[in-house]
């Protein structure tokens, strides 16, 4: 029954315009910032063309998946979709339909958020391939010719999981505000103002206080997608050249566990908070 459930649930995803629509905004975004770095390639030394070279073959695949982080664009959309999902079942009362086959609350609702999971993947895939696309144009303009064997395609993949999984709190924290307020508007909203407004907020004014202070940055969703999707030759840079960000920043196990921490407290309560509703209202 739950397999067959999460089929569905699946499926109703895929037929849904939204998920293709956001595939569509990530594709264009990503090429768009690799044809800007296009002319780019012909301005001489300096500043411009390190930042051409990160931005090219293979090395702007790996940066590629950077907008669809947590922390980046591929927050935003993950929280729509969530959003979207969920609260139409409410005005559809698609929930109804499936209790009343004899499936439990909390295995619907978990089933739901994990029929999330492929098309979030299919997000960070969009801009893990547009990104190959978009690095390739530029080493192609910069150098005349791109070696493909220089990508690393395992490191693509492994990176391009974690960029996923970076999207589960959103994922999480939406679910638990759409339930509770069984509203579109209320779960977009709250939750987009919290990615955007108190965590940025509050990650800018906890990085003027004092390092006791400001570490408590760290343990917010975003800062733990950055911690968890920065290299080591990243890190080793951040420490050597920014103190105040090595503060706000964990090594990448703690964050990984911290996420699912956030996963695990917010399906909790999103499970706890819809087995209590009154469906019948």
């Amino acid at each position: 029954m739950a397999y067959n459930t999460f089929r569905m649930e699946n499926s109703k995803l895929y037929r849904r315009k939204l998920i293709w629509i956001e595939m569509a905004g990530m594709g264009l975004l990503v090429l768009l910032l690799y044809a800007l770095m296009v002319p780019m390639t012909k301005m001489g030394t300096g500043p411009v063309q390190e930042l051409v070279a990160s931005m090219g073959w293979p090395n702007g695949v790996y940066e590629s998946l950077s907008t669809a982080g947590g922390s980046s664009l591929g927050g935003y959309l993950a929280i729509i979709l969530v959003a979207v999902a969920v609260g139409q079942e409410y005005t559809w009362r698609t929930m109804h339909l499936w209790l009343s086959r004899g499936l439990s609350r909390t295995t619907l609702l978990v089933v739901k958020f994990a029929s999330f999971l492929a098309p979030l993947a299919l997000l960070v895939l969009t801009a893990l391939v547009t990104g190959a696309i978009g690095s390739a144009l530029v080493t192609l303009q910069a150098d005349g010719s791109v070696n493909l064997v220089d990508l690393n395609v395992g490191k693509a993949a492994l990176r391009a999981l974690y960029t996923t999984y970076t999207l589960l709190p959103y994922a999480a924290i939406t679910l638990f505000v759409t339930v509770v307020t069984r509203s579109t508007t209320a779960g977009l909203g709250i939750t987009i103002a919290f990615a955007f407004m108190v965590e940025g907020l509050l990650i800018q004014l906890l990085s003027l206080a004092n390092d006791s202070v400001a570490r408590i940055g760290q343990f917010l969703p975003s800062k733990l997608a950055q911690s968890l999707l920065f290299t080591s030759e990243q890190f080793v840079q951040i420490r050597m050249d920014s103190e105040p960000l090595v503060a706000q920043l964990l090594d990448p196990m703690p964050a990984a566990a911290l996420i699912a921490g956030y996963v695990v407290v917010f399906l909790g309560l999103a499970v706890w908070s819809f087995r209590r509703q009154d469906l019948t209202a």
